[in-house]
């Protein structure tokens, strides 16, 4: 987690990514959802939030503003076409 501001990356928009912007911090959530449910207590509900809110600083304060400056318009438009985290489905037509 985290970016190397010194570093430059090509933006990636397709596979996964064409869904998800953060397919991995969807994981993450997905997993303590899933601890969270097996495991029913406070405690872990409040590691959740805690690890979740620690992600949205994360991706909307250091990831994003580089991708934005880094990208541009393209980053823009990536972001205008793709949810943050949780992934879009596709729409299946069905032809009659």
């Amino acid at each position: 987690m985290g970016v190397d501001q010194q570093e430059t990356t090509s933006l990636i928009t397709h596979g996964i990514y064409a869904k998800s912007r953060n397919p991995i911090y969807f994981g993450i959530f997905l997993f303590w959802i899933g601890v969270c449910i097996t495991f029913p207590h406070m405690l872990l509900w409040a590691c959740a939030f805690v690890c979740w809110i620690c992600i949205e600083v994360i991706v909307r304060k250091i990831e994003e503003p580089y991708l934005k400056n880094v990208h541009g318009d393209d980053f823009l438009k990536y972001q205008s076409d793709t949810n943050r985290y949780i992934p879009k489905l596709s729409r299946f037509s069905v032809d009659a």
